[in-house]
């Protein structure tokens, strides 16, 4: 640290980059022969550890550059090597501005005279201003006022929900209700009251927390879409902490493998068939609880043809979300949605798209 002169708080990169290195060389302890090769049988590859130094200043490749105008590379600090990540050649890197760790094998040294990137690192503290700015840096932006407070954020998100993963590994959906404390200044930390769906469970989330959910959220929007009973709880008694309603719960298996707990009344009003395999192929028509799926069970043929139809019924009514907003299966589902939010946006986005 004394001959690089990094940051102090990086004390746990030089030490990680020590072991590296050390398990990749020779050592006299081990009468001269390699860490990593004794551990693996393999021979090991040093190419990694001839490019650059700790520390060593490198512009890496910004793969999403948003405008044509934005350099495409970044200044760096090299401050490790990719173990988990990317292929044998692939570097830990500390970025110059955001201090945060990346990982990135497109590479190149940023201390050659002749190749300085000065969009990247301007010289002699000179800052070059960006007159040119596309919709999405504009989105980004949080608006200012005069006083310098930050009134709004870019994204509003009360009124939305959010799934959220719990410790026991379900996954439940949250309404965003309001913003708790000061008002007048809203950042990444602001704190927003949350309710979860069929329940009066609350909690409380900053702005970057929920911004996290809501891109998760994105990439599995099929969250709410009925998969198969996986497991069940019970008979249950009104005293016991999981009881809700009904003296069993099934283990519900959504279509992204997502397992939530629900009481077996409600699941066996949307869906007495799925109810009626898992009851006989678990031996429980004989269980109190249980035995309003007999008659549905004993016509086996019937009951597997009637499996296929539910499934297609939940996936044609199985409710969808986008960025945190349940989106209409149709204009009648626009309308219900309407009515249950208490305003006409749907109907006004229907009029604008057909005007």
């Amino acid at each position: 640290m004394d001959r690089t002169g990094c940051f102090p708080s990086c004390w746990l990169l030089v030490l990680g980059d020590v072991m590296f290195v050390m398990n990749h060389l020779a050592n006299p302890a081990l009468n001269w022969d390699i860490p990593l090769q004794l551990l693996t049988g393999n021979t090991v590859d040093i190419s990694i550890l001839l490019r650059y130094p700790f520390w060593h200043k490198v512009y890496a490749n910004v793969p999403n550059a948003m405008f044509p105008s934005d350099t495409r590379e970044q200044l760096c600090w090299m401050v490790g090597f990719s173990e988990t990540v990317g292929h044998a050649m692939t570097y830990k890197l500390l970025t110059c501005d955001t201090k945060k760790i990346i990982h990135r094998s497109s590479i190149r040294s940023a201390e050659d005279p002749s190749t300085v990137n000065v969009r990247a690192a301007p010289v002699d503290g000179e800052s070059i201003k960006q007159h040119i700015k596309s919709k999405h840096d504009a989105l980004q932006e949080i608006s200012t006022a005069p006083d310098g407070h930050t009134p709004s954020l870019p994204i509003d998100v009360t009124g939305r929900s959010v799934v959220i993963p719990q410790e026991n590994g379900e996954k439940l959906r949250a309404k965003i209700i309001e913003t708790i404390g000061n008002t007048s200044t809203k950042d990444e930390n602001t704190e927003f009251r949350l309710v979860y769906e069929k329940s009066d469970i609350e909690e409380a989330l900053t702005y970057q927390q929920i911004m996290e959910y809501l891109d998760e959220d994105e990439r599995h929007q099929r969250v709410w879409k009925f998969n198969r009973i996986s497991g069940h709880q019970g008979p249950l008694k009104q005293s016991d902490s999981d009881y809700k309603g009904s003296s069993f719960n099934v283990m519900i298996e959504w279509e992204n493998g997502e397992v939530t707990t629900e009481p077996l009344n409600i699941i066996a009003e949307d869906d007495p068939v799925t109810c009626a395999i898992y009851a006989l192929d678990n031996g429980l028509l004989d269980t109190p609880g249980w035995m309003r799926f007999r008659k549905l069970a004993r016509r086996q043929k019937k009951l597997f043809r009637m499996a296929n139809q539910a499934k297609l019924r939940s996936f044609r009514t199985a409710p969808r979300y986008m960025y945190g907003i349940e989106i209409p299966r149709d204009y009648q589902h626009a309308l219900e949605l309407d009515r249950k939010n208490g305003n006409t946006l749907w109907q006004d986005c229907t009029v604008l798209k057909l005007s």
